[in-house]
């Protein structure tokens, strides 16, 4: 009887151990440096976003928040970077939801699991895509550039930002869901689509607000839909895909931070709300605004969910084109 005690009470003085030193090492976090890791180069819009927060955070926590490049196919050099480093909240991952959920789908073998091995953090918000056509295109609504696609099945030419793109994917759900056939041109990155479209070279596209804005009062383009489940504050009379009979439609380029997986969770609580307070400081939402990107925010618990349900709704629509990761 009195070994089961003796065992009882040595467990539960472990785990008053542990808790304490979570504690002890949240209430002194952070003690140094804060680096923050990205997959793409600078310059970008997710390398613009985690400056910001970077810079806020720097003021907020008391200690140098630093932003790493690690671009790479994929971004898959950063997510591994974070996966590898120790769980104590002092290497961060920036995070859009093509790395996490669209990557995993286009390669066979990663040394990670973005929904195992990472703790997420916080989301941050969307960066809504809009479907654009050219002017030349005989439709005003989504409705009628439907009608348009099945009256000719083939002909209608859409353009991505390369195979296995967020651009190129969300052009593929819509395929699948409403049974059309178009012609996919696919661009070597956003930059190239914009130009191509504006001259007619191609005839629709998925874009972000950033990329059209300068456009659309008097270019030759107009907007049709926007891929969010709910319109957006950035053109709050452009309707959705998903209105159209469509309401499982979502898929913006959504990005968020994580840590590596058995960071504290008084840690990653700490950050989440630290990083709630960057996003909202000052004119941060108008600034981001002006980016084409609206702040959304929310908990760990919120992020994780969105994770799973983004990676297996990308499986299937990246299954369905038959895009592989070259």
């Amino acid at each position: 009887m009195s070994v089961k005690f003796s065992s009882a009470a040595f467990a539960l003085l472990c785990s008053f151990v542990v808790a304490n030193s979570a504690l002890a090492q949240t209430a002194d976090y952070p003690a140094r440096p804060v680096k923050v890791v990205l997959g793409y180069s600078a310059g970008g819009f997710t390398d613009l976003l985690a400056r910001l927060i970077a810079q806020r955070l720097s003021v907020s926590l008391g200690q140098p928040v630093v932003v790493e490049n690690r671009p790479s196919a994929g971004a898959t050099v950063s997510t591994e970077t974070v996966v590898r480093a120790p769980p104590d909240g002092y290497t961060l991952l920036i995070a859009d939801i093509g790395q996490l959920a669209v990557t995993p789908a286009l390669m066979d073998k990663l040394p990670f699991d973005t929904v195992k091995d990472l703790a997420p953090i916080t989301y941050t918000g969307d960066l809504p895509l809009f479907l654009v056509a050219h002017n030349s295109v005989p439709a005003n609504t989504f409705a009628e550039l439907v009608t348009l696609i099945k009256a000719k099945p083939g002909q209608i030419s859409f353009g991505t930002s390369g195979i296995g793109s967020i651009h190129h994917l969300n052009t593929e759900a819509m395929k699948s869901v409403f049974g059309l056939d178009v012609l996919i041109v696919h661009y070597k990155g956003a930059a190239p689509a914009v130009p191509a479209l504006l001259r007619g070279e191609i005839l629709l596209s998925f874009l972000s607000m950033n990329a059209i804005r300068s456009h659309l009062a008097s270019g030759p383009i107009k907007i049709l839909a926007v891929n969010t489940p709910k319109r957006t504050g950035l053109s709050p009379n452009t309707p959705t895909v998903a209105e159209q009979g469509a309401p499982d439609f979502d898929y913006p380029a959504g990005i968020g931070m994580l840590a590596p997986v058995g960071t504290p969770s008084p840690i990653i609580t700490k950050l989440a709300t630290e990083i709630a307070a960057a996003m909202r400081y000052g004119d941060n939402p108008k600034r981001l605004a002006d980016l084409g990107f609206e702040v959304v925010g929310g908990t760990p618990e919120h992020f994780a969910a969105l994770i799973k349900g983004a990676v297996a709704k990308y499986a299937k629509v990246v299954k369905a084109s038959g895009a592989r990761a070259n």
